[in-house]
C-alpha cells in the first residue's frame, strides 16, 4: 500500500497527517504502518555560534523515505524521497541508499514522479527551477536539480543515463 506525501505552504503532510520536526518516530511508525531507523549525527553549527547542530534522521528503507529533524529548529522537517534507482550504483548509495518510494507525492498541487522531466519541472505552478549536470565518471552521473516553492529549496536528482528521477529532498 503506497503512503500519499503532501508539501504544501511550508508544510508536510503524510496521508494527510501534518508532520514537524517535532513529530515523534512513534508517530511516523503509525502513519507509514512501519518501523523506521533512527539515527542521531552532528553537523553544522548554529548561525552566529559555536555550537554544533543534533542532527536525527528517521529511515524507513522498504518505504524510499527519510525524515530529517535538527534540535536548532523543531518545526522544521526535511524528507527524502526515492523515486527510483540510479543506473550507477555507488551514486545510488551516495544520494540515497534505499527502496524506491511506492505512493504519491505532491508539491503543492503539482503531481511528481519519475516520470517527470526537467522541462515538465519548469512548468510547475507557483515554483521556480534551476539546474546543471554534474558528472561522476565518464560513464554515469547526475543532473542536479532546485525548485523553489514558498522559499523553500527542493533539491532534485537526475540519473545522468536514463533522465529518469531519481530523488526529491525537501530540505
Amino acid at each position: 500500500m503506497g503512503q500519499r506525501i503532501d508539501f504544501r505552504n511550508d508544510s508536510v503532510f503524510v496521508n494527510n497527517y501534518y508532520v514537524t520536526g517535532s513529530t515523534s518516530i512513534s508517530t511516523f511508525d503509525s502513519l507509514l504502518n512501519a518501523r523506521g531507523k533512527e539515527k542521531k549525527k552532528m553537523a553544522k553549527y548554529k548561525p552566529g555560534t559555536k555550537e554544533m547542530i543534533k542532527w536525527t534522521s528517521y529511515t524507513y528503507n522498504k518505504e524510499g523515505l527519510i525524515f530529517n529533524k535538527n534540535d536548532y529548529d523543531t518545526t522544521h522537517l526535511g524528507v527524502a524521497i526515492k523515486l527510483y534507482r540510479n543506473t550507477d550504483p555507488a551514486v545510488d548509495q551516495n544520494n540515497m541508499a534505499t527502496r524506491t518510494f511506492k505512493g504519491e507525492l505532491f508539491i503543492d498541487e503539482n503531481y511528481m514522479n519519475d516520470k517527470r522531466t526537467i522541462e515538465q519541472l519548469q512548468k510547475l505552478k507557483n515554483c521556480s527551477v534551476t539546474y546543471k549536470e554534474s558528472t561522476f565518471s565518464s560513464h554515469t552521473g547526475i543532473v542536479i536539480c532546485n525548485i523553489i516553492y514558498q522559499k523553500r529549496p527542493i533539491n532534485v536528482r537526475f540519473d545522468f543515463m536514463t533522465n529518469q528521477l531519481t530523488c526529491i529532498f525537501i530540505n
